[in-house]
């Protein structure tokens, strides 16, 4: 069974990607999980598609990664 509660999650980082089947799911979990009261950082992607981040050359991917290197500093040292 899928659990109702959301008070024991920690804060979230979602990367939808424009050009992706989950896109839309990444958003409508985003919401849940702020409605809730989760804390999340949503970093919509424009111009990406699934595993666009194999293109590691690329500027697009340099900047996902620094936002996600970000993301896992405040989650992991800068919480509570």
């Amino acid at each position: 069974s899928v659990s109702k509660r959301f008070d024991f999650l920690p804060q979230a980082y979602i990367e939808p990607q424009e050009y992706d089947c989950l896109r839309d799911e990444a958003f409508d979990y985003a919401k849940i999980l702020e409605t809730h009261g989760v804390k999340v950082e949503t970093n919509y992607i424009r111009g990406s598609f699934h595993a666009f981040d194999l293109l590691q050359s690329k500027k697009i991917v340099k900047e996902a990664m620094k936002r996600r290197i970000n993301a896992l500093r405040s989650a992991f040292f800068e919480s509570k």
